[in-house]
C-alpha cells in the first residue's frame, strides 16, 4: 500500500466513525425532545440512521477514490536526463557528469561540444531498423516519468541528472517518439517485426530513386516536381525513421531492454537550456551540499536527492 491509499484509508475511517458517532448523537437528541414518546433511544430510528451513515460512508468512499485517482501523477511537467546509462552505479562518475552538463548550460550527444548541435544522421545499410543501426541519429533523449515512478529508470540510469520544462523543450522540437512492440512469436503477422521490416523496405527502395539537389528547401514550402522524392526521403528518415523505437513487448518491466518503460522524448542535435527553462536537479543521497559548494549559482533550483 502507498502513501496515498494510506491516506485515503485513514479519511475513509475517520468519515465512518464521524457517521457513526453523527448517528448514536442524533438519536439521543430525539430521544431528549421525546419525539416519539419513548423511554431511551428509540432502536429503529439508531438502525436507520446507521444505515444512513453506512451508505454517507460508501459515498464518500468512491468520491475520495475519484479524487485520488485524478490526482494519481501520470505524466510530468518537466522531462527529466539521467547522465549514467553505461554506469549507472558510479556515482562519482556520474556526478562529475552532472557538473559538466550544469556548467555548460547544455545537455548533449557525445562528443559532448556545448550548443545545439547539428541535425545528423549515420545511415549503415549493413544494419537494421530492428536493431536501431539503419538511421543513427545524433539526439539527446528525455524521459517523460514522474518522480514517484523514477525508480526503474534510475536503476538504468543512475541518479543523476537534469528536469527540464516539458513546454521549453517542445519549443525546441523535443517530442515523444514512436515505439514498435514486437516479440519472438511475430511470425504469422503483419505487425511487430514485420512492421519493421516493411517499413525498411520501402525507406531501402527510397534511396536510389532520387538526386540529392543542391539547394536545400526551405521549410513549410511546397517541394517542386523535381524534388519530390528527395524531399520525401529527408522527411521519411529524419522526421520518422530517426523516432522508431522497437521493443520486446514480453520482457518485464524492470527488464533493462524494456524501452517502453522509459517514456522517452528525443531532440536531434543539442538542448541548451537556461535557468528558467531548468525546473529540478537529480542527484543521489549525499551529494546534495557538494552540489551547492560546486555549483552557488544552483542553489535556488530545487535539488531532489534519489
Amino acid at each position: 500500500m502507498n502513501d496515498k491509499d494510506v491516506t485515503i484509508a485513514n479519511r475513509i475511517l475517520l468519515a465512518s466513525v464521524s457517521a457513526l458517532v453523527s448517528s448514536v448523537f442524533w438519536s439521543y437528541i430525539l430521544d431528549f425532545i421525546n419525539v416519539d414518546e419513548i423511554i431511551g433511544p428509540n432502536p429503529s430510528i439508531l438502525i436507520g440512521l446507521i444505515v444512513i451513515s453506512v451508505i454517507a460512508s460508501d459515498r464518500i468512499y468512491v468520491k475520495l477514490k475519484i479524487i485520488n485517482f485524478i490526482d494519481e501523477d501520470y505524466t510530468s511537467e518537466e522531462l527529466s536526463h539521467f547522465v549514467g546509462w553505461k554506469t549507472p552505479l558510479d556515482n562519482e562518475k556520474n556526478f562529475r557528469t552532472l557538473v559538466d552538463v550544469l556548467s555548460n548550460k547544455c545537455v548533449s550527444y557525445w562528443p559532448h561540444i556545448p550548443g545545439w548541435g547539428e541535425t545528423r544522421l549515420t545511415i549503415d545499410p549493413e544494419k537494421s531498423l530492428l536493431d536501431e543501426g539503419l538511421i543513427a541519429p545524433e539526439i539527446v533523449c528525455f524521459c517523460d516519468i514522474p518522480r514517484g515512478s523514477l525508480g526503474i529508470h534510475t536503476e538504468k540510469y543512475g541518479r543523476f541528472g537534469v528536469g527540464i520544462d516539458k513546454y521549453y523543450l517542445a519549443s525546441y522540437g523535443c517530442r515523444p517518439i514512436m515505439y514498435v512492440p514486437w516479440s519472438k512469436q511475430d511470425i504469422l503477422t503483419v505487425y511487430g517485426k514485420k512492421l519493421l521490416q516493411d517499413i525498411e523496405g520501402i525507406y531501402r527502395c527510397s534511396l536510389g530513386c532520387y538526386e540529392q539537389k543542391t539547394t536545400p528547401r526551405k521549410i513549410g514550402n511546397v517541394p517542386e516536381e523535381d524534388e519530390l522524392l528527395s524531399t520525401l526521403k529527408s522527411c521519411f528518415q529524419k522526421d520518422f525513421l530517426a523516432f522508431i523505437k522497437p521493443y520486446d513487448v514480453s520482457l518485464s518491466e524492470t527488464d533493462r531492454e524494456n524501452y517502453y518503460m522509459e517514456r522517452e522524448w528525443r531532440r536531434l542535435g543539442n538542448v541548451v537550456f537556461d535557468h528558467s527553462s531548468l525546473k529540478k536537479i537529480y542527484v543521489a543521497k549525499g551529494y546534495k551540499e557538494r552540489l551547492k559548494d560546486i555549483l552557488p549559482e544552483y542553489s535556488d533550483i530545487e535539488i531532489d536527492e534519489i
